[in-house]
């Protein structure tokens, strides 16, 4: 249901209080393969919660593409 022809996915879905699966959360599309992922960390503030996730992807044996994904 997720999954696109020759990519990887990475999903993070958002954590669910009632044991069902929310609809909504993050997901890293990449054609690359993934080299690390890093599961979210939430942060509470008063304004509602803040997410972030962190995927490393190799783009040649000497560079590696951090990106860190950080959402509300």
């Amino acid at each position: 249901m997720y999954n696109i022809d020759t990519f990887q996915t990475v999903m993070y879905p958002h954590a669910a209080v009632t044991g069902q699966r929310p609809h909504y959360g993050l997901a890293v599309y990449s054609k690359l393969p993934v080299l690390n992922t890093c599961q979210q960390v939430a942060f509470a503030t008063t304004f509602g919660s803040v997410e972030c996730a962190l995927v490393q992807i190799p783009l040649t044996a000497n560079i590696t593409l951090s990106s860190a994904c950080i959402y509300r």
